[in-house]
């Protein structure tokens, strides 16, 4: 209840447990001051993927072979590269693909391992055996080498790549929903929904599904993350963004061979990448800690 004025008067106004509850939730996430500037910094990002072709001072694929090289100045802000393109264009456009690549993977991931991982929580048996071995045997792989392998498969391009990414990913989604289906499949209120008469799928999508949405949320956030590295990874390896169009991981490796000459070429994109994962890690934390009932 909070206190109201009306008239000269003080009256009771109830306050609605959803708001409450959400109040608090924000209230733990901006206690955490470092998932707080994690967040600013990746709404930054999102703005200058949005808004790239107005940020961005050059064309990012412009080649002028009277700048090659060219360390950072005034009209280059992060200097040139071997074949003068303008490196922070470059970067502010890789931001682009990145993000890209971490949003569509694990929707891609979350798309198959959602349903998945309630097939197999909720019916158990046969079923259930046949899909974790499956997901037993992905996860014996190292997720960077499962992915070499399905880019190398599918072919080299940013599409492929964000599949292969999305099926190294999908995996783990598999096994927290089905975590997440065990826990609450034998609890009183689903009970009483299979004795009401719902179908199977209605106890599921209804009185199960939601419930497993906090962990979900904290995963995907993190997941994020290790895709824009396996990106970038599979940039720098060639089999993933194709030239021109800028990635961070295809700067890296294009700047290797300039490390005494022009190391901006390889600083730049690397620091992106790290400020950009670590950020999503912390806000992740962030979120954890906002979506955690244990905490006061």
């Amino acid at each position: 209840m909070e206190l109201i004025k009306v008239g000269g008067i003080q009256k009771e106004k109830a306050i609605s447990p959803r708001k409450t509850m959400f109040k608090t939730m924000m209230k733990r996430f901006f206690q955490n001051k470092l998932a707080v500037v994690a967040g600013i910094f990746i709404v930054i990002l999102i703005f200058m993927a949005l808004f790239a072709p107005v940020i961005a001072p050059h064309d990012p694929s412009e080649q002028d072979y009277s700048k090659i090289l060219k360390a950072p100045s005034a009209e280059h802000w992060f200097g040139t590269d071997e074949i003068g393109r303008d490196i922070f264009s470059r970067v502010i456009f890789g931001a682009r693909v990145s993000l890209q690549a971490g949003l569509i993977s694990v929707g891609i991931a979350l798309s198959i391992g959602i349903p998945v991982g309630l097939i197999s929580g909720f019916y158990r048996g046969a079923v259930d055996e046949i899909i974790m071995r499956i997901t037993d045997a992905l996860l014996s792989f190292p997720s960077l080498v499962l992915a070499l392998a399905l880019a190398a498969v599918l072919g080299a391009g940013l599409e492929n790549a964000m599949m292969a990414i999305g099926i190294v990913l999908t995996p783990n989604f598999i096994r927290l929903i089905r975590a997440e289906v065990l826990a609450h499949r034998e609890r009183e209120y689903v009970e009483a929904a299979k004795a009401s008469g719902l179908r199977d799928w209605r106890v599921i999508l209804i009185h199960i599904f939601p419930n497993t949405l906090a962990p979900i949320m904290v995963q995907a956030t993190l997941a994020i993350a290790s895709a824009i590295i396996s990106e970038a990874s599979l940039s720098y390896l060639g089999l993933g963004t194709q030239p021109p169009t800028p990635s961070w991981g295809a700067m890296l490796s294009a700047g290797q061979g300039y490390l005494s000459d022009a190391p901006w070429i390889a600083i730049c994109p690397g620091i992106f990448i790290f400020l950009t994962v670590i950020s999503i890690n912390l806000f992740g934390d962030g979120v954890r800690d906002m979506l955690d009932p244990k905490l006061k």
